[in-house]
């Protein structure tokens, strides 16, 4: 019997941690971690709340196209840079944040993919 917390395990199931890093790319440090037994998502929101603490402002952010949505960018300050692959569903229409982010994209896409696949390291 499992008590006061434990997981219980099934042979049969796996079960996952879901972890999301920030990393800072011009010192290679990790500014902020997550990890969640549910979902990526809540593994990625724990790191928020960590680089609240730890960072104010963020200069820029790249994230992978599981986070290529318009609410993305409410996680962050409007000076900070947002580099994401907007999913294929996506439209134009949003707060000006969003509509900046995807002009980036159209103006200079060889600029911007070059930025985003900085999230690579």
């Amino acid at each position: 019997m499992c008590e006061n917390g434990c997981i219980k395990t099934n042979p049969d199931h796996r079960l996952f941690v879901y972890a999301f890093a920030i990393l800072d790319l011009d010192t290679k440090l990790y500014v902020a971690y997550g990890v969640s037994m549910k979902s990526e998502k809540d593994a990625y929101r724990e790191a928020l709340r960590m680089l609240d603490i730890t960072v104010r402002d963020v200069e820029s952010i790249r994230l992978d196209q599981y986070y290529g949505s318009q609410s993305t960018l409410d996680d962050f300050s409007e000076g900070t840079k947002v580099f994401v692959i907007p999913r294929s569903n996506t439209t134009i229409r949003g707060p000006p944040a969003w509509k900046e982010l995807i002009g980036r994209l159209m103006d200079a896409p060889m600029e911007f993919l070059s930025e985003y696949y900085r999230r690579e390291n």
